[in-house]
């Protein structure tokens, strides 16, 4: 009894608190500002036909955060600046070889900071949501046996934000909270994206970029 009203508590202060919002010197973010977000992904289908398959990726997104709590993704992208992105599986399933070509769809996509219940806290969480072209999705595409085969997947995300200390940038990760969006192959909330390390978010020209 006493956990769950020590649970519910934390959900009320929650639901009770203003969204939070991005601050660009220290100053409330009042136009979309560019923003950049770089590090290593994980894209996983559990269910892929022949078994589950699992890739990594580096990846860029660009984008803007602001105004207020919102932001864009609007381009998604490896380290030399391609759509087409080229990851190491690490779980095959029916693929072969050792790479996948992974490509984002539908951009660009919406975000949201909101409050979140984790744990016995209350932490920030960054949605990623359908701006109006379509659910954020990625398609999948890797050589087998009898040719290629593509998994698309879809759905909104999520990862988890905070701020480094005595640093200009925050750090984001999609950690087990997040939802599992649908795939072509494996069916509904069976694809996954995780992070290796922290995603490092950032508004270029050595601005630093805060949560309010």
């Amino acid at each position: 009894m006493v956990l769950a009203a020590c649970v519910f508590s934390a959900f009320s202060v929650a639901s009770a608190l203003a969204s939070p919002e991005w601050l660009v010197d220290k100053n409330l973010v009042t136009e979309e500002l560019p923003s950049v977000t770089t590090g290593e992904l994980t894209f996983e289908d559990m269910k892929a036909v022949g078994g589950p398959v699992k890739a990594v990726c580096p990846v860029s997104f660009l984008g803007t955060v602001g105004i207020g709590f919102l932001g864009l993704i609007e381009v998604v992208e490896n380290s030399k600046e391609e759509s087409d992105m080229i990851c190491t599986l690490l779980i095959k399933g029916l693929c072969t070889g050792e790479t996948a070509l992974l490509e984002a769809l539908h951009l660009p996509w919406l975000t949201e900071l909101a409050y979140t219940i984790e744990g016995d806290g209350i932490m920030v969480r960054d949605t990623i949501k359908d701006s109006g072209d379509g659910e954020p999705a990625y398609d999948a595409v890797c050589k087998t046996i009898i040719g290629e085969e593509t998994d698309e997947c879809h759905g909104e995300t999520s990862y988890l934000v905070e701020e480094l200390a005595m640093s200009t940038v925050v750090s984001g990760e999609f950690d087990a909270a997040s939802k599992g969006v649908t795939c072509s192959m494996g069916g509904a909330e069976q694809g996954l994206v995780s992070s290796i390390g922290p995603l490092l978010i950032s508004v270029p020209g050595g601005h630093a970029l805060e949560i309010s």
